[in-house]
């Protein structure tokens, strides 16, 4: 990490006077998996140890070994509902250049979280871009080789292989001083990172037909958005998802459907504090 490593950040944590996961299990997910590690991270406080790539198997293992019962239930036994869009999905992706579907869908586990991960993956697309091309730029090789490990991270995730090993080189260089290989590669990075908004678009953007669709009236948008707010308030994702569900089955206002996407992004990230300022803009224009 940019200032602390993650044994470094253990420690600090342990000694918070105010720190709510006091007792809480810390995992260490690492990269680093040579013989004697694990003993290592037990022996400077973690409960537990993952080696990175994570195998999604082993990481639900996990999960389940330190979640409290309480928390746990079984899976369903009847098919989703959704079982059939996923399959039409992954069958989709099969035939996407550039990706392999198998170890995209290996990596997520399931083709519900491959889903909602390309479509993440495809939303932060230009950001990300631009994010590497300053760090280029500025010729600041430290950020620059954290953003492309995450590029690395990410790009495998979804099954981009090919550009997923090209990040990984590109931070190998970033982290041996390689400037020369970065400055002639670079280009090839960004060329091949952009071409994924044309490759992944027939599979992250939905089209509906907006004709079929029953507008929503003005007051039945601020109830949503209240509702909403009080699920933020909550950390209630479940029921952020069910109000966000509905909001897609109707033809929303022009100027909230601009502002519905950031919305969308902003749950996906889990990100709470942007959610709120977004919700409370539009709650206030009413």
């Amino acid at each position: 990490m940019p200032e602390m490593d993650g044994i470094e950040t253990l420690h600090a944590m342990k000694e918070m006077p105010d720190n709510l996961s006091a007792g809480k299990p810390c995992i260490a997910l690492t990269a680093n998996a040579i013989s004697g590690v694990k003993k290592m991270y037990l022996n400077e406080g973690f409960d537990d140890y993952l080696s990175k790539p994570v195998n999604p198997s082993k990481l639900e293992e996990m999960i389940i070994k330190y979640l409290p019962e309480e928390y746990l239930e079984e899976a369903p036994e009847n098919l989703s509902e959704n079982d059939q869009a996923s399959a039409d999905f992954m069958a989709k992706l099969k035939e996407t250049e550039g990706i392999d579907a198998k170890s995209a869908l290996k990596n997520c586990a399931t083709a519900e979280l491959l889903i909602s991960t390309i479509k993440q993956y495809y939303s932060t697309i230009d950001e990300k871009a631009l994010e590497l091309q300053q760090y280029f730029e500025a010729e600041d090789w430290k950020n620059y080789e954290i953003k492309v490990h995450a590029l690395k991270s990410t790009s495998r995730l979804i099954g981009a292989t090919a550009l997923s090993k090209l990040a990984e080189h590109l931070e190998e260089c970033a982290g041996n001083n390689k400037i020369d290989e970065i400055q002639n590669e670079h280009k090839i990075l960004i060329d091949s990172y952009l071409n994924f908004k044309h490759i992944l678009k027939p599979l992250a953007e939905e089209n509906p037909d907006q004709a079929d669709k029953s507008e929503i009236s003005q007051t039945d948008l601020l109830d949503a958005i209240n509702q909403m707010i009080v699920y933020a308030d909550a950390f209630d994702l479940d029921g952020l998802d069910e109000v966000m569900n509905k909001l897609s089955s109707v033809k929303l206002p022009l100027d909230f459907s601009q502002k519905f996407s950031k919305i969308q992004k902003s749950i996906e990230n889990v990100d709470f504090k942007e959610l709120r300022l977004l919700l409370s803009e539009w709650s206030n224009k009413e």
